[in-house]
């Protein structure tokens, strides 16, 4: 009940302050300028009050939670900006009081704070950090957070030192950048270190905390390991286990530090594996406490950037089981993030970094340091890996986190599903498993640049309907509904990689009926397919190239090849390429065109070189090229405008298609022999050629001169 009002307290300041800005609450606009600006005095006092409020001792932690979330929906840049002006009035000490209050200090002036109150206050310092667009300003809030840490620390009192260790955890997790400020000072890191080897727990836990929280930062591990590496590993044989864990978590940090390069090692080699079977044991146990498991998830996050923990990890099935298990337990706990990590890890679909060969030479000669690539993390190794993840219970545990609400989490199972369905030979498996239907959600957005795991998750779409039969793999309706998203990875930002699978995808899906064609080419979608047709990558070019042809005898497509414009022209120039699979399509394309259409039949003469492009195919020792030659040019002669088929007969094609009818019967198909016959045929119907049915006795003639 006292909750309820509580929070029914909250909606009703929040209603208050939408009114004075505005804001529909339901639709969370963008506030009104000309009323937020009227009623700005109101406004700030407002929120300065309930700043000063969210720090007295007296309230509740959930009113003090409720409050910290008002004020975060409040201030930030776009909403009402004040974060310049709460500064001026003094107001970082009120939050950072906040910060700096520990649950193992207490005393009759100790705020009662609940586990998200710093979480949210880190969120409130990061607003009102957002607000401060320049230097200036900046500075000013770096100088009244300072101010606040040198008087705790001025304070003999080994209390607010412990208070200045958990400001350092908030700050890093909030305005990270003054935090790193702060932290990076000289003594700051000896300080730590210095709490963490005293033997009362307050002490310990505070300074490990800071030191996982610092050890985000290159240059901070590097001190971590070199003064606190002894201390650390003290640590973690003490007899208290939360101590310990705490211990490995930072040690576990420390030592990740050079993420995928295997050559930053900060501890030994066999430091991560020792530290990973550590973090196995503990969270294989029975029934392990949920805040050791966390300590040991998160711990094993960071190794998991290491190859041979990897490939330890990824045949530990009772570990994977147990995290399969705390996956699906609660969406929204803070494992769920930690746990995503691990999978993102194990089959290396994080971001990486590629480096021209020409780049790594320059590094070389210039002595530069160069990122080196574990054994264990070679393209080989990792297909051996995700295959062994894929016979695991891993892609129905993610297709049970299909609605989670975090669009990190919602990055994070994209990334991993992937990668998976990047393997072919388990894309199968993938689709039983349920892939689709999870890819499918994850896939849906209309937000503008489409979310990460929106681009992503179509990837894993696309990649699914190259290899196998799109009406298996998108059954019923959502043969539809898949089109959309694969058409956002059409754009020119998307990589040639994405626009190629899914230029595959699509040219399968437009074979399956009628209507996918009509939604492929809704909405701008030819226009999208027709500028990867112009792209300097050849395999993405000959993609495009190859949908066109599927969707060509669409009524929309032969309007678009009737019009005036020169898209006829250009499929009669990508038959002059060099790579046969794009001539292959241009000319299957041209004779599905022409077959139905005698404007793109006229259109074949804009091309400059026609009779030469032609003439090479219809002589080209590839037989599938010389028929549809064969076809473009029989419709060619057939048209009403007898004018082309005079070009043609005018042309050296004559000569080439009266020696197709001469060739032996064996190295030439009937079906193209008789479709040269009736170009003759007809040529010779419009009196444009001499009598054509003594062409058998030349041939006979020829092979007795031959023989003779």
């Amino acid at each position: 009940m006292i909750n309820k009002m509580k929070n029914q307290a909250k909606l009703d300041k929040e209603r208050t302050l939408s009114v004075a800005e505005a804001i529909t609450i339901k639709t969370h606009k963008k506030v009104d300028e000309e009323k937020a600006e009227a009623n700005e005095p109101l406004l700030f006092q407002i929120i300065l009050r309930l700043v000063r409020r969210s720090a007295s001792f007296i309230i509740t932690a959930t009113s003090r939670d409720c409050l910290l979330a008002l004020i975060m929906s409040n201030i930030d840049y776009q909403g009402l900006n004040f974060g310049v002006k709460l500064v001026e009035e003094g107001c970082i000490s009120n939050l950072l009081d906040i910060a700096s209050e520990v649950d193992d200090l207490k005393s009759s002036s100790s705020m009662e704070i609940s586990n998200m109150t710093h979480s949210l206050v880190a969120a409130v310092l990061e607003k009102i950090y957002s607000c401060h667009d320049h230097d200036k300003v900046r500075e000013r809030f770096r100088e009244e957070t300072q101010k606040y840490l040198d008087a705790k620390l001025r304070n003999p009192d080994m209390d607010d030192k412990i208070r200045a260790a958990k400001m350092f955890v908030v700050l890093l997790s909030g305005p990270a950048e003054i935090g790193n400020s702060c932290i990076g000072q000289t003594g700051m890191i000896e300080m730590i270190l210095a709490m963490a080897s005293s033997d009362e727990y307050a002490q310990q836990k505070a300074a490990l905390d800071a030191i996982i929280a610092a050890a985000s930062k290159k240059d901070k591990c590097t001190a971590i390991a070199k003064l606190g590496e002894k201390i650390l590993n003290e640590l973690r044989e003490s007899k208290n286990e939360e101590i310990r864990l705490r211990a490995l978590v930072g040690l576990s940090k420390v030592s990740s530090v050079g993420s995928t390069d295997a050559s930053i090692r900060p501890f030994s080699r066999e430091a991560n594996v020792s530290f990973a079977r550590d973090c196995r044991a503990i969270i294989s146990r029975p029934t392990p406490e949920f805040k050791l498991k966390q300590y040991a998830i998160e711990a094993l996050a960071y190794l998991s950037f290491d190859g041979d923990v990897k490939e330890e990890l990824v045949i530990d099935n009772q570990a994977l089981e147990v995290l399969y298990e705390t996956l699906t337990f609660d969406v929204n706990s803070p494992n769920v993030y930690s746990i995503l990590n691990i999978f993102v890890n194990l089959t290396n679909s994080y971001d990486k970094q590629e480096h021209a060969p020409e780049l790594i030479e320059l590094a070389k000669f210039a002595q530069q340091h160069i990122p080196e690539e574990h054994p264990k993390d070679k393209r080989e190794v990792v297909e051996m890996r995700l295959e062994q993840l894929a016979s695991t219970n891993l892609v129905p545990t993610l297709v049970q986190l299909a609605n989670v609400e975090s669009k990190a989490a919602k990055e994070l199972l994209a990334r991993i599903m992937n990668a998976l369905c990047e393997i072919e030979r388990i894309r199968g498996r993938l689709i039983q498993q349920g892939a689709v239907k999870l890819l499918m959600t994850l896939a849906q957005g209309e937000s503008k640049p489409p979310e990460k795991s929106c681009l992503l998750a179509s990837h894993a779409l696309a990649r699914l309907g190259i290899t196998i039969n799109p009406e298996f793999v998108y059954p019923g309706q959502r043969l539809i509904a898949v089109i959309k998203p694969l058409k956002r990875l059409l754009s020119p930002d998307c990589t040639a990689l994405q626009n190629f699978e899914t230029l595959m995808a699509l040219t399968n899906i437009a074979q399956a009926n009628e209507n996918a064609r009509s939604h492929i080419l809704h909405n701008n979608g030819f226009s999208l397919i027709e500028a990867l047709m112009f792209e300097d990558h050849e395999m993405v070019r000959r993609a495009a190239v190859q949908c066109v042809v599927n969707l060509i005898r669409e009524p929309q497509m032969i309007s678009l090849y009737e019009a005036e414009n020169d898209r006829v022209k250009y499929l009669v120039i990508l038959c002059s390429e060099e790579d046969i699979e794009t001539v292959k399509a241009a000319s299957g394309a041209l004779a599905m065109l022409c077959q139905v259409s005698e404007k793109a039949c006229e259109r074949i003469f804009s091309a400059k070189q026609w009779d030469e492009i032609l003439v090479v195919l219809l002589s080209n020792e590839n037989l599938e090229l010389v028929h549809r030659a064969a076809v473009i040019i029989n419709c060619l002669v057939r048209c009403s405008n007898q004018n082309l088929a005079e070009r043609v007969f005018e042309s050296k094609l004559f000569e080439v298609l009266v020696a197709i009818t001469l060739l032996d019967t064996h190295s030439v198909p009937d079906v193209i022999k008789n479709l040269a016959m009736d170009c003759l045929k007809e040529g010779k119907k419009r009196n444009l050629i001499k009598d054509v049915s003594n062409l058998g006795h030349i041939q006979e003639n020829d092979n007795e001169t031959k023989a003779n």
